[in-house]
């Protein structure tokens, strides 16, 4: 229990830190498909412990990217918010990194790893995430 308590601490650490080093963007888009399949050198997927897992798998990294890909943005710029969810790290080949965490209905992610912007999405994928972690 106290690991537990511990590592939901660090997670919210993390996104405290996260959202401090830059601000939240106000660029509103319709559907969040800026996750590209091609040239990724490091696949990452991570729970609430922020424990992570490298998919290997070409088939599996497609289909979480599909998945990320398939959420909608309803609203950007919002408040940062706390809560259990899942997330995911792409590195890719020229060093670029897109990182998000997905906590309900809500996206917090970075294409650059210095400007983390908040979003209201159109759906909850964190149980998706989940089940692609736990097989993983």
């Amino acid at each position: 229990m106290k690991h537990s308590k511990k590592s939901i601490f660090l997670f919210i650490l993390l996104v405290i830190v996260s959202t401090s080093l830059g601000a939240c963007g106000s660029k509103t888009q319709d559907k969040a498909d800026f996750v590209s399949k091609s040239n990724i050198s490091s696949f990452k997927i991570h729970n609430i412990k922020l424990q992570e897992k490298e998919i290997k798998s070409t088939s599996t990294r497609n289909k979480i990217i599909d998945l990320l890909n398939s959420v909608k943005i309803t609203k950007s710029d919002v408040e940062p918010r706390m809560g259990v969810g899942y997330g995911v790290i792409i590195t890719y080949d020229d060093g670029k990194k897109f990182s998000a965490s997905y906590l309900a209905s809500t996206i917090c992610y970075s294409n650059d790893d210095k400007k983390f912007t908040w979003c209201d999405i159109d759906k909850n994928i964190v149980d998706d995430l989940r089940s692609f972690y736990d097989k993983n």
